[in-house]
């Protein structure tokens, strides 16, 4: 059943596996995105790596994928001073997230499928949970997901999940390496942030 959008700014976030939703499960550690990775200021992606993100090849409009760029360099500048994410820990600076192509096409094309099908939710109206839609595009590990919707630029964003402790957690989690953002505007004028992120 679908999750209806309700008028006011809400997060959610998810930790996907290969067993059972957990988030302790040692990854893959021959996936392709660990060799296709480039620096989180870079745009596009290459040819090879949009063919395997297959419906990625056409990108969202240009204003819209700056300011998932802009998300990412946001979440990045918080890595690097570190915070207290509360219940779930205090953690220390770590290095910066990189791009990865498969990591970036799954955000666009959740927060896409968000925006035009009404849902604010990791769970898509076909049933496809965070690790499913992973796979649906090649990336085979445990990912973390973080989404957002309502807030209006991506500090203020960021500054949500900085309150959430599990989101927070998923931002600063120092396994992580890779991560991809994608960011819509509805035809309602809702706007939905989505911020994926996996280890090497």
């Amino acid at each position: 059943m679908r999750t209806p959008l309700i008028p006011a700014a809400l997060l959610l976030f998810a930790v996907g596996s290969v067993a059972c939703g957990r988030d302790d499960v040692d990854p893959v550690r021959t996936h392709p995105a660990a060799r296709a990775e480039r620096p989180a200021d870079a745009n596009g992606a290459s040819a090879q790596a949009d063919a395997r993100a297959g419906g990625c090849r056409a990108r969202p409009p240009p204003a819209e994928v700056a300011l998932a760029q802009a998300l990412v360099d946001r979440v990045n500048r918080v890595r690097a001073a570190g915070a207290d994410c509360g219940r779930t820990g205090r953690f220390a600076a770590s290095a910066p997230l990189l791009q990865s192509p498969e990591l970036r096409c799954m955000a666009e094309l959740q927060s896409a499928d968000m925006a035009e099908r009404g849902f604010f939710s990791h769970v898509n109206p076909d049933g496809h949970d965070v690790q499913r839609r992973a796979a649906a595009i090649g990336f085979r590990r445990a990912v973390g997901e973080n989404l957002a919707w309502g807030q209006t630029s991506p500090d203020h964003v960021v500054v949500a999940w900085l309150r959430s402790p599990d989101h927070c957690k998923t931002m600063l989690r120092p396994d992580y390496a890779l991560t991809g953002a994608g960011y819509r505007r509805s035809a309602a004028g809702r706007t939905l942030w989505v911020q994926v992120s996996a280890p090497r």
